[in-house]
């Protein structure tokens, strides 16, 4: 190749941009603030993809491809002159050390979560039918955490008769800066999704769900305040149409000896 012909050789600079992302995104690694890394290790199932990936845009541009057991790519593109001498070109990428992004930890806002784990034993009050007196039941709750992260409390006991349980999740999201969580149970086939706040040693978690007596939809909010180590109270309420909030269950929860 003679000067003139090589000084006139340019680079596609965007090909080559889309190429390096396209491949980067084999094995890639993704930080929680928006860092950006590639971890694709040698003779791994992700090196072979990315080996693929050159492969294949080598023979697309029409050379010959051998590949050796180390996992060498060679591309040859014959010359104008069988007999000359063979010109090597090539790139060497350095593996260097990718520093996983470090899991997230937990929060001082989730460490209001530890109060509640633990067993329990539980007394619920729940007003039926406005005037009448509260139907009272006695129950358990198994409340645990998990990574520090959530906590997950399964209610047992029974209602009118029949056997009842009750999950509920707490967390904190740290993006949202709130309580969230969910309530699932064996008498109805809808989730409730909580979004709340913590003040002090209540927690107000507020959702929407199903009146227990109409099955309309209402607005409802569930309270857990802590009245010691081993006692804390939940209490849940529904907005009326006057837009007045009525508590339809009490449960009080002690710790088990």
């Amino acid at each position: 190749m003679t000067m003139t012909a090589w000084q006139d050789l340019r680079i596609d600079g965007k090909r080559l941009w889309q190429r390096l992302n396209a491949l980067g995104e084999i094995g890639a690694v993704h930080g929680p603030n928006g860092e950006r890394g590639c971890a694709r290790l040698a003779l791994t199932d992700l090196d072979r993809q990315g080996r693929d990936l050159v492969v294949s845009w080598m023979r697309d541009l029409g050379m010959e491809v051998s590949i050796d057991a180390i996992g060498n790519v060679v591309g040859t593109r014959a010359g104008s002159d069988p007999a000359a001498a063979a010109v090597m070109v090539g790139s060497a990428w350095s593996r260097a050390k990718v520093e996983a992004p470090k899991p997230p930890t937990p929060q001082k806002e989730h460490g209001w979560l530890k109060h509640l784990e633990g067993e329990w034993e539980t007394e619920c009050e729940m007003l039926m039918e406005p005037g009448k007196e509260p139907v009272k039941k006695k129950g358990t709750e198994s409340t645990r955490t998990l990574g520090g992260f959530w906590s997950v409390a399964e209610y047992k006991g029974d209602f009118m008769g029949s056997p009842f349980i009750g999950v509920m999740t707490v967390g904190y999201d740290s993006e949202k800066k709130k309580y969230v969580g969910t309530w699932v149970c064996s008498m109805c086939d809808r989730m409730c999704k909580y979004e709340g706040t913590a003040d002090g040693k209540v927690l107000t978690l507020e959702t929407e769900g199903p009146n227990p007596a109409t099955g309309k939809l209402v607005q409802m909010k569930d309270v857990i305040e802590l009245k010691g180590n081993d006692h804390k109270v939940l209490t849940s309420s529904m907005q009326g149409e006057d837009g007045k909030w009525v508590t339809f269950m009490t449960l009080h929860a002690k710790r088990k000896k």
